[in-house]
């Protein structure tokens, strides 16, 4: 077995300005209004990945129940996200942020 000491940290080990490039959580009620100004036909394909990572995302934060639908899975997950954004409009997590900041 391998002897081990510890000590107090002398110094503060975390890099200048980390702090300040990690920016919070974007919520659900922020991404839904950035989506409400956009049309459902509007929506690009590369933001599908974006919408399916926050839908999952704010599902499992807001206790909302995943269902079948006969939807196009756009639609689909723009009323998850709406329905997250309802139920519990404050959670929100890395996945909502990216989706936040490609809607832009």
């Amino acid at each position: 077995m391998i002897d081990t000491a510890t000590e107090p940290i002398g110094q503060h080990w975390t890099p200048e300005g980390l702090e300040a490039a990690v920016s919070p959580p974007s919520t659900a009620a922020q991404a839904n209004e950035r989506l409400a100004r956009i049309e459902v036909s509007e929506v690009s394909t590369r933001l599908v990945p974006y919408l399916a990572a926050a839908a999952a995302e704010l599902a499992l934060l807001a206790g909302v129940p995943w269902k079948f639908s006969a939807d196009d899975p756009p639609v689909a997950l723009l009323r998850m996200i709406a329905k997250a954004a309802m139920i519990r409009p404050h959670v929100g997590g890395p996945h909502t942020t990216r989706l936040y900041e490609a809607l832009g």
